[in-house]
């Protein structure tokens, strides 16, 4: 699975989640 965070402020980031067995945190600036 995929997290991303981005697109948002640093406090509050939009976040894009890919349901999957495992999940892999992305923050990107």
């Amino acid at each position: 699975g995929l997290w991303l965070l981005s697109g948002g402020t640093a406090k509050i980031p939009s976040v894009l989640v890919v349901p999957d067995q495992e999940s892999y945190p992305l923050i990107v600036p």
